[in-house]
């Protein structure tokens, strides 16, 4: 999905400075971002060590003076019964899902409250705003990112700062394929109303609308990409969502 971002953003005409922590992956997507035409340059970041965050954002600030708009689409999923997860496993998948978006919001707010004005878009999960068994930290990571988006958006709103949350639903990233099998993919399609997967480009494409003018009354708001998953009656069955009954 970052990836997908990264690139519609810079067809976009925005200025694209990707941070991941695969160095490698990264500047081959801001490759593909010039070679469109764009502007990108890409930086290795590990979204939970703070000096790497702070020297990011310093390194924006120097070159172009100002940052309009920061995209948080980060998260690893982990999975097991909650009473065999080990505080080190809670604690790695809230680090990187909850507190890397922290970091990096957190810096990047203090350059927008400056210039008064700019675009948060977070990425959080259907799992933010729902349970899922087995996914314990995951979950509760997520709805830490649904948390924070409201907070900031309530405590910055007065600076002209949005701050805003997709939902996704599953999208066919290569975290989901290389994980799952064809048959658990298939039998995913038929919970969704739209009987499939998401796609990364349907993501970015809501990140756009959030990022871009069209949103400037946006603000704190939690939107679900998810093909209508979280419009279910939980009484609903799968036959029924393919009309078989």
């Amino acid at each position: 999905m970052g990836a997908s971002i990264a690139q519609l953003f810079g067809q976009e005409g925005a200025r694209v400075v990707i941070g991941d922590i695969d160095d490698e992956k990264a500047n081959d997507v801001a490759l593909k971002v010039r070679m469109a035409g764009g502007h990108a340059q890409a930086q290795a970041l590990d979204v939970v060590d703070e000096n790497q965050v702070l020297r990011l954002a310093d390194t924006v600030l120097q070159e172009f003076h100002r940052i309009d708009i920061l995209v948080n689409c980060v998260g690893i999923a982990e999975f097991g019964p909650t009473a065999e997860v080990s505080l080190q496993e809670w604690r790695r998948v809230l680090d990187v899902n909850l507190t890397g978006v922290f970091l990096c919001c957190r810096e990047v707010g203090k350059a927008m409250i400056n210039q008064r004005s700019g675009k948060i878009v977070n990425f959080a999960s259907t799992a933010g705003i729902s349970g899922v068994p087995q996914m314990a930290h995951y979950t509760a990571s997520k709805h830490g990112v649904a948390g924070l988006t409201r907070a900031l958006a309530v405590e910055w709103g007065k600076y002209n700062i949005h701050v805003n949350c997709i939902c996704p639903g599953a999208t066919a990233t290569p975290m989901l394929l290389e994980s799952t099998t064809e048959a658990y993919r298939a039998d995913r399609s038929k919970r969704v109303p739209l009987q499939r997967l998401g796609q990364p480009e349907e993501q970015a494409r809501a990140a756009l609308f959030l990022a871009s003018p069209d949103s400037d009354y946006v603000n704190g708001s939690l939107l679900c990409v998810d093909g209508g998953v979280g419009a279910l009656s939980p009484a609903t069955s799968t036959d029924a969502l393919a009309g078989e009954t």
